[in-house]
């Protein structure tokens, strides 16, 4: 179990480093990198991410992260918080006339983030990219549709399916 927890720690710094680079323009082949939103990873209070009818929910408190029905929290929460804190993402659509063709009824995952300056935050993650490179992403449906790289998807998917092993494990009382 600690050997997937630091393969998930490794993941979630390589998607990080992969935006790092692609934000420092050593990526020419796409168009300009923006952000869904910016805030301070040590704000970050609460995480929700959502994959059908799967859900995982971890708060900090007293400065550890703990998952809702679970033993404990995968050590890999407070890396997410970094992934989290400012979602690197690429313009694909202003406007969209139909979210469907984007693949978000319903969307393939959704991510919450709660600061602990009130800040709600979300974003709905779709269908993969034709090229595989990552999804598509909104905030919310009617608004523009970015895309993300698959590393972030995947570093959070492989967070849900710990805190859900975590849950699944706990012990009935």
């Amino acid at each position: 179990m600690r050997i997937f927890g630091l393969a998930a720690t490794a993941c979630v710094v390589a998607a990080v480093l992969v935006w790092t680079k692609h934000a420092d323009g050593q990526s020419t082949n796409r168009a300009a990198l923006t952000t869904l939103w910016s805030v301070d990873f040590r704000k970050i209070t609460r995480i929700s991410i959502a994959r059908g009818d799967q859900r995982a929910i971890a708060e900090k408190r007293n400065g550890t992260w703990v998952v809702a029905s679970a033993v404990r929290a995968p050590e890999s929460w407070d890396d997410a918080t970094l992934l989290l804190s400012r979602p690197s993402v690429q313009l694909v659509v202003e406007s969209p006339g139909d979210a469907n063709s984007f693949g978000f009824h319903p969307p393939q995952m959704e991510v919450q983030v709660t600061t602990s300056d009130g800040q709600d935050l979300q974003v709905l993650v779709g269908d993969k990219l034709p090229d595989g490179s990552g999804h598509y992403v909104t905030q919310a449906l009617g608004l523009p549709v970015y895309a993300i790289d698959y590393l972030w998807v995947t570093a959070l998917d492989g967070l849900l399916s710990r805190a859900l092993a975590l849950t699944v494990s706990a012990p009935h009382q």
